[in-house]
């Protein structure tokens, strides 16, 4: 139950699920059609989507810690 809720949590940012939904469906065509290429760009895709959920929950953090000092 805990992973379930990690898993969660990293996908918690609209951009992240849109990206990965669009990976999922490139990931899919690319299967159906045996295109290394597009297999590769859905991978890319989710990657971009977790780099940005990482940026955003790192200001977080950041925004957080300022906090406490003051």
């Amino acid at each position: 139950m805990n992973y379930l809720k990690k898993v969660f949590d990293w996908h918690k940012n609209p951009v992240n699920a849109s990206l990965h939904l669009i990976a999922l469906i490139v990931l899919i065509f690319s299967f159906w059609n045996h295109s290394w290429i597009g297999i590769v760009t859905a991978f890319v895709i989710a990657l971009i989507g977790h780099l940005i959920q990482e940026t955003y929950d790192h200001k977080d953090r950041i925004d957080k810690l300022e906090k406490k000092k003051r």
